[in-house]
């Protein structure tokens, strides 16, 4: 029997342009879906609405998303798409996943959401050797004015870790690797070179091998991991 669906709205950010792809990210594959539909469906699983926010990609009724578009009178950064979604979700807290990330796991955004009700903080995110992962987790629309106040020049990860105490919960890897054990959720796309590497990753006769776990380092040879 499914689980219902919480009243959460999840919110897909698709804002990015892909300068160095040349493409926008949500139109990559892997297998027959694309980024966008893989994130859409794995959204809409664990929430009541799901919205796509971002201004390079074009509404797809099928989907059965609502689509909304960034503010364009503010530089490019991530946190346009979080205020657009903040402001007009249909609910209060939002399941926030980067388009690029489309190995993230059933069970760790399920976990990111219980950890949530749990307690009740404003912001809910993922902690892997140090690096926080602002572009999967949950938000509040209690942290909306402190977005807004968020400099441009200012990176999500630094503007997460200046919040008051209790408002940003981290989770720790090793409650992670309950969830995705290889870690393979953080696995995104920049290049051409790190979209061959996540489709090596995601075959079935490697995830069938016993494997290798990459790390977050600057010698890394294997799966490219945001850092």
């Amino acid at each position: 029997m499914a689980r219902p669906l919480r009243n959460v709205s999840g919110v897909v950010l698709a804002g990015g342009t892909g300068r160095r792809l040349g493409a926008s990210k949500a139109y990559l594959t892997l297998g027959a879906q694309t980024f966008l539909e893989l994130a859409v469906e794995k959204l809409g699983a664990l929430c009541a609405e799901v919205l796509v926010v971002g201004n390079c990609v074009t509404p797809q009724a099928k989907l059965g998303a609502r689509f909304l578009r960034e503010a364009e009178d503010a530089p490019p950064h991530p946190a346009r798409g979080l205020r657009a979604a903040l402001r007009h979700a249909r609910y209060s807290t939002c399941l926030v996943l980067a388009v690029d990330l489309p190995l993230v796991r059933q069970e760790l955004l399920a976990g990111l959401l219980s950890e949530g009700e749990a307690e009740g903080s404003p912001l809910v995110l993922p902690a892997v050797n140090g690096f926080l992962e602002p572009l999967v987790g949950l938000y509040r629309r209690d942290l909306l004015p402190r977005l807004e106040a968020l400099e441009s020049g200012q990176g999500l990860q630094a503007w997460a870790r200046s919040l008051p105490p209790g408002e940003l919960k981290l989770i720790p890897e090793a409650k992670l690797r309950r969830w995705d054990p290889e870690l393979v959720s953080f696995l995104n796309v920049n290049t051409w070179a790190d979209y061959r590497r996540l489709t090596a990753c995601a075959r079935p006769s490697r995830a069938a091998a016993v494997p290798v776990v990459p790390r977050f380092s600057e010698k890394r040879t294997g799966c490219v991991l945001r850092g």
